[in-house]
């Protein structure tokens, strides 16, 4: 799985997995560079069949876009990914 975010090419785009309520994320690996997500753990569709993960894309430019708060932090954007588990083995 992988995201993926647009921005001019001048850019440097970072990604990251954001903290939840029920740690979904710290069974993920997001590569900051390409935003590639691995699994960090082997998953049992019968103690949880799905995750939810919050990625972020920051391009690490100020905005200066008008009304952008906090002022001058980089541009951002937020998806949210289903990760549902199943019975088959790779």
């Amino acid at each position: 799985m992988f995201v993926s975010y647009v921005v001019p090419t001048c850019l440097q785009v970072r990604y990251s997995l954001m903290p939840d309520s029920n740690d979904a994320y710290m069974h993920f690996n997001i590569d900051e560079v390409t935003g590639v997500i691995t699994t960090r753990s082997q998953f049992d569709r019968e103690q949880q069949a799905v995750y939810y993960i919050k990625v972020k894309a920051e391009d690490g430019k100020a905005s200066d876009a008008p009304g952008h708060f906090p002022e001058n932090t980089p541009n951002s954007g937020m998806s949210v990914c289903l990760v549902a588990t199943s019975e088959t083995q790779l």
